[in-house]
C-alpha cells in the first residue's frame, strides 16, 4: 500500500471517503469570509452530496493508494 499526496490525485479519480465514493471534480475558488479561497471538490452520487477541503490546509495531506484504488 503507497501513500500519495492529496495534491497528486489525478481528475476524475474515485476516492473513497468515510465509507462513500466520491469523484474528484478538480479545484474550485469560493468565497469565503477570509475571501476567494481555492477548494479540492469533491461529488459523490448516493447519497448526492459535496465535499469541500481547502487546498492550502489539505494539499499535503497524505492519501492511501491500493490496488489502483484511493482511499482516505
Amino acid at each position: 500500500m503507497a501513500e500519495v499526496k492529496l495534491s497528486e490525485l489525478p481528475f476524475g479519480e474515485e476516492i473513497d471517503i468515510g465509507g462513500h465514493i466520491y469523484t474528484f471534480e478538480g479545484f474550485e475558488k469560493r468565497k469565503t469570509n477570509f475571501g476567494n479561497q481555492q477548494f479540492f471538490v469533491f461529488k459523490c452520487k448516493k447519497p448526492e452530496q459535496e465535499k469541500i477541503f481547502e487546498r492550502f490546509k489539505f494539499s499535503t495531506t497524505k492519501i492511501k493508494l491500493n490496488n489502483g484504488k484511493y482511499k482516505w
